[in-house]
């Protein structure tokens, strides 16, 4: 991706904040942050009975989103440095997973998807989101994602994913559904 947009140095922990915040493209700079680290959205927060008086307590539930080689310590750990004297209840927690790119079933995506792009270049990566392969990884089903968008998709509808009027062009609905198609005829031997 580096060299995709141009950016000759290497890049490691010490400087990677300062390569995502020099990118042009500021929806991969937004990309780019959330699978460089480990990020907490506190996304559901209760606290206090009435608006004059001081609460006594505060309750938030935080969706945590860890890398590989990021655990449950891992995350206690990094929560406490920031806030003291708090108690972590783990509702869910799943480990991260990732599938490997060398088998029959990654080539097959691949060599489906070189007949929708062109020259483009096909790179893995890691999803900033969950998914239900997370379930399926550990049993031994390997599981990619495919971020196909038509190439004319308007960067509003892009910044439009899981947002409150999420929507997608017909053009890439299109595309997707024919990658999908051609790709499970390919499976199944058709």
């Amino acid at each position: 991706m580096a060299k995709l947009e141009g950016i000759a140095n290497e890049i490691d922990k010490e400087n990677i904040d300062q390569v995502i915040q020099g990118l042009r493209d500021r929806i991969l700079a937004g990309y780019l942050t959330a699978i460089t680290r480990m990020t907490v959205s506190p996304n559901v927060i209760h606290g206090g009975v009435k608006v004059n008086i001081v609460p006594d307590s505060c309750e938030a539930e935080v969706d945590i989103r860890v890398l590989p080689g990021q655990d449950k310590e891992y995350v206690v750990k990094e929560l406490e440095k920031i806030i003291s004297s708090i108690e972590i209840e783990m509702t869910q927690y799943d480990a991260p997973t990732f599938s490997s790119t060398d088998n029959e079933f990654y080539r097959l995506v691949l060599n489906t998807m070189k007949e929708y792009i062109d020259d483009d270049i096909v790179l893995p990566c890691v999803s900033s989101g969950g998914t239900d392969s997370r379930h399926l990884r550990p049993i031994g089903i390997p599981c990619y994602g495919i971020g196909m968008m038509a190439r004319n998709l308007d960067d509003k509808m892009r910044r439009s994913i899981h947002g409150k009027d999420e929507k997608i062009d017909i053009d890439s609905l299109q595309l997707k559904s024919d990658f999908l198609i051609s790709l499970a005829r390919r499976y199944l031997g058709d």
